[in-house]
């Protein structure tokens, strides 16, 4: 078994600590609706980036995202609508230059059971708060007899 250097594991426990960390008291929850009391805090939106989705919103809605003073709902809707709309509203965000990194990179938002719901931006995100799981690989720490080319 190959131990893990010292910055790998700082890296690690850091990484731990965020996923447990609350996000700012002035975050707006971002909620995922599947009816009136059934409602799942799955991310937080800046402040910074409120006025702008607040004022695009009123301007013109998009389906299934509902925007008050005290939070951002998202109404549950087939994955592709819901998709859709998710799409409607990370572009808004990147042509507002709130989104950066834009990779073309679709990643799925999955529930703690395993469920996919919607596809969304990669880089979107960040910007939502909402949390991924991905795995990263180093040609580092793989193998020579498995590395390719």
């Amino acid at each position: 078994m190959t131990s893990l250097s010292t910055s790998t594991l700082a890296a690690l426990e850091e990484m731990l600590q965020n996923t447990a960390r609350s996000a700012p008291a002035d975050f707006m929850p971002i909620f995922l609706s599947r009816g009136a009391a059934d409602d799942q805090l799955i991310g937080h939106l800046n402040p910074e980036f409120t006025p702008y989705l607040q004022e695009s919103l009123q301007n013109q809605s998009i389906p299934l995202i509902h925007m008050g003073n005290d939070k951002l709902t998202i109404q549950i809707g087939k994955p592709r609508d819901l998709s859709a709309s998710l799409y409607q509203l990370d572009d808004r965000m990147r042509m507002g230059g709130y989104i950066l990194g834009w990779r073309n990179e679709d990643f799925a938002w999955v529930d703690n059971n395993g469920h996919k719901y919607f596809r969304l931006e990669r880089a979107a995100f960040r910007t939502f708060g909402f949390r991924s799981m991905a795995t990263h690989t180093s040609m580092a720490i793989i193998p020579k007899a498995i590395r390719f080319g």
